[in-house]
């Protein structure tokens, strides 16, 4: 059984409606799942572009804005979101970690490249989960969070 959590609204949250492109749907969607020093409630992705996403009076989620990029062009297949820590997963293996308070990226963090990545979860200890799958089957991985973070 499936429920409706959040009602999204495909409208930006300031008056210019340019800025967004708002044609077509995300590839990647994820919401906040701790609380943290941060108004960033989500991340979403079409192509090469990146998201912010943010918690309305109403309720509603609503696009914030465009995120910046981290280095080089990359496609996005998953993101996660935890705590003031954001994760997103290129196509290429790559995940990159978004520190949201200093709006600065960390990485990239290059997978195995014998796996096609297909997820990623944050932990609450500030690592991650991706999942990935090969010739042997599914892959969970797990990846501690990075001791110059701490």
């Amino acid at each position: 059984n499936s429920s409706l959590l959040f009602p999204l609204e495909l409208s930006p949250s300031c008056d210019d409606a340019s800025d967004h492109d708002l044609g077509g749907s995300f590839q990647t969607l994820s919401l906040q799942t701790a609380s943290g020093n941060t108004h960033l409630g989500g991340i979403a992705s079409r192509g090469v572009d990146l998201f912010g996403l943010e918690e309305a009076p109403d309720g509603k989620i609503e696009i914030a804005g465009r995120l910046p990029l981290p280095v080089g062009h990359h496609s996005w297949v998953a993101s996660a979101l935890r705590g003031g820590r954001g994760y997103v997963l290129g196509d290429s293996g790559s995940v990159f970690e978004l520190d949201v308070a200093a709006r600065k990226w960390n990485g990239p963090h290059v997978l195995h490249r014998n796996l096609s990545w297909t997820g990623i979860c944050a932990e609450p200890d500030g690592g991650w989960l991706t999942l990935g799958h090969g010739n042997s089957g599914v892959e969970l991985w797990r990846f501690p969070r990075s001791r110059k973070e701490t």
